[in-house]
């Protein structure tokens, strides 16, 4: 490690990118929602008189709301011919919450939008709307050359041969977004559960139906528009699962990618797609999000919570000898060699510890596996 001063910088910089990225998209977002209340007749009095940046702010969290309330997904971008399409359907939700009684000295703006939730109709479809953006983006905007009665076509064959079911299995959509289907719910790794509800002899996620159901694929439109999924046939592939988990019961794990489960207490175990899901043992995931994982044996289940600090990671702290002979100690997430003497930090990324470019694929009590790239490290424990 201490010969290879590799720098961490430009993972950072990506994963702020990232975020910065979806901050950016948002307030675009709450601008133009703003910008389409200044031209409605109803809404226009109000929205001139409230201040700009509170109203901004207000519709940033409401529309959060559309994702469970917490963060921006990057790949979400709302532009003007959205907000003319769907905005209607928020200002006319405003324009009634305007009516009510509002408090005395409280902007009314401000309070209307405060208001504004998924129990209302018109909200709820426009959250959909903005959901699509991000789980059917494949070809938006790209009308299909069928005519409007053939969009309201019957679903083929081999969707009506599904029985009004969604095989339950890990699935990939166009854009590359995983999800997990188990008992009729899907679960997006990227933003929660939804559920697969019959319609006559059509399937239904989201407002969007299984128009072909053939084997590892499934094709799903929506008013002309349409999206594919790809069944996920290897453990390797399921990526979000890779990360230092702890379980329900307070056991520690790490899964790498490299198809096993290596548990600090007891040790490497294989995982394996059985019936579509990954299995561990026996044990199936129903459900996989990017912070946690939802287990099920016959009728016991079992929570994956993601380690997200290295300094929670026990099984690391203490004094360590590599495989090329030096020596050296982790404090949280400092790790201090001493010849040649000189700390560096261990930082999650990716899910894994990382140090200086190598990645911890394996901790146990007594020894620490890394890896960077095809090379391979060992540290075992000094006592």
């Amino acid at each position: 490690f201490s010969a290879e001063q590799g720098s961490s910088k430009g993972d950072l910089d990506d994963d702020l990118a990232q975020a910065m990225g979806g901050q950016h998209s948002l307030a675009t977002a709450a601008s133009l929602l703003l910008e389409h209340m200044l031209v409605t007749p109803e809404l226009k009095t109000p929205a001139a008189a409230a201040p700009a940046p509170a109203a901004e702010e207000r519709l940033m969290s409401f529309l959060q709301a559309a994702f469970g309330g917490t963060g921006w997904p990057p790949a979400v971008v709302i532009k003007r011919p959205f907000v003319e399409t769907h905005g209607p359907l928020v200002a006319a939700a405003l324009a009634e919450a305007l009516r009510r009684p509002l408090p005395l000295g409280e902007d009314p703006l401000l309070t209307a939008i405060g208001r504004l939730g998924e129990d209302d109709e018109r909200v709820a479809r426009f959250f959909e709307a903005v959901r699509d953006l991000l789980f059917f983006s494949s070809r938006r905007g790209q009308k299909s050359p069928r005519t409007r009665a053939d969009d309201q076509r019957s679903p083929s064959p081999s969707a009506r041969r599904s029985r009004a079911k969604v095989p339950q299995g890990v699935w990939k959509n166009s854009e590359g977004l995983l999800c997990v289907v188990h008992d009729q719910r899907c679960t997006f790794v990227s933003r929660g559960v939804h559920a697969i509800k019959a319609q006559g002899d059509s399937v239904v996620l989201n407002g969007w139906r299984v128009v072909e159901a053939s084997g590892p694929r499934i094709v799903w439109e929506k008013s002309g528009q349409s999206t594919e999924w790809r069944r996920v046939d290897t453990v390797q592939d399921v990526a979000p699962l890779v990360g230092v988990w702890r379980n329900s019961e307070g056991l520690m794990c790490v899964v790498a990618g490299n198809g096993k489960c290596t548990f600090v207490a007891k040790g490497p175990v294989a995982l394996s797609m059985r019936d579509g899901l990954v299995d561990l043992n026996g044990w199936q995931a129903t459900g996989i999000t990017e912070r946690t994982v939802s287990w099920r044996k016959a009728s016991k289940t079992m929570e994956w919570q993601r380690i997200e600090a290295v300094q929670d990671i026990g099984a690391m702290e203490g004094a360590w000898k590599t495989s090329d002979g030096l020596r050296c100690e982790v404090r949280g997430e400092t790790v201090s060699f001493v010849q040649p003497a000189g700390s560096h930090t261990i930082a999650m990324q990716e899910g894994l510890p990382c140090l200086n470019g190598w990645r911890a694929v394996s901790i146990r009590p007594t020894a620490v596996s890394w890896t960077k790239g095809a090379k391979s490290l060992e540290w075992t424990r000094v006592e």
